[in-house]
């Protein structure tokens, strides 16, 4: 796709469009606050989702179950999410397994 793209916009492009370098590559150091979520109860959400639901995973909204349209690349992929938003935890609060669901996001 790439190449088709550029391959055509090359012959759009004319020497005119060739203009300065531009200065790009810095390093810069950022500081931000992030909720760090426990990996393990999303895997323990997963496996009882799927033991609860004859080994699929698929979203509790609409039922779209991605191996039946990604086939391998589709198994197992799901995004979960927590009933509770995380950022509404105080630092210290625990999460069940029944605290997570299988939406669909895309």
């Amino acid at each position: 796709m790439n190449h088709f793209i550029f391959s055509h916009i090359s012959n759009i492009i004319t020497d005119e469009d060739e203009g300065p370098e531009y200065l790009e590559g810095r390093t810069a150091y950022k500081l931000h606050r992030v909720r760090e979520r426990n990996h393990q109860v999303i895997k323990k959400a997963k496996l009882r989702f799927l033991k609860r639901n004859n080994g699929q995973l698929f979203c509790e909204a609409c039922n779209f179950d991605f191996t039946k349209l990604f086939v391998e690349r589709g198994t197992d992929f799901i995004e979960v999410h927590h009933k509770r938003l995380v950022s509404y935890m105080k630092e210290g609060e625990k999460t069940k397994v029944e605290d997570i669901s299988m939406p669909l996001v895309i």
